[in-house]
């Protein structure tokens, strides 16, 4: 599949999975811990120029650089658009006083991040699918390695442009997915 605006090749493959293991706290209180893995049948092949490995945070250090969101972009009822955007951390405080206002009640957790866009053209959606990944770029022995912050739960409703998107904090879970995959 070739994805024409940005003239990339995009490849992709289907792996049978072996077993999900939820978090112990998943859902537990509403909208926390909402994360799962996934144990494949057999390892995905990471040859394939846009299928690589990607490492868990190191502690707080994604928090000055730049993050991307990337994923499958929502149009109404549809994902037909890979897509990348730039994104800030913002006030995980003020992300639950905007869901509040709108009857979303968040727990007081440390188990998100919230983060705005960095550009957004008025009257555009950033919809993308649940799951899509909130990443930044470091350099490890001067090689360049993603590392992954968090993971989209849900968007900001209505495509309101003054709202934060929600993640979940990969950097709160990364010692329950280590002792997990173990």
């Amino acid at each position: 599949m070739e994805d024409s605006d940005a003239g990339v090749t995009t490849t992709s493959q289907s792996v049978d999975i072996e077993q999900i293991l939820f978090h112990p706290n998943y859902n537990q209180p509403r909208y926390t811990n909402n994360l799962a893995l996934l144990k494949l049948k057999h390892n995905a092949d990471t040859t394939k120029p846009n299928i690589k490995p990607i490492c868990l945070p190191s502690i707080d250090d994604y928090k000055e650089s730049c993050l991307t969101l990337s994923g499958w972009k929502r149009n109404k009822y549809l994902f037909p658009k890979l897509e990348r955007d730039a994104m800030n951390l913002s006030s995980v405080v003020n992300c639950r006083d905007d869901y509040a206002k709108i009857g979303i009640h968040l727990p007081a957790t440390e188990d998100v991040l919230c983060g705005v866009y960095k550009a957004r053209p008025a009257g555009h959606c950033h919809n993308y699918a649940t799951g899509s990944p909130l990443q930044y770029l470091k350099r490890v022995d001067n090689v360049p390695r993603y590392f992954l912050a968090g993971m989209m739960m849900f968007n900001f409703p209505y495509c309101r442009a003054n709202g934060s998107e929600m993640f979940v904090n990969l950097d709160t879970a990364s010692e329950w997915i280590k002792d997990t995959i173990k």
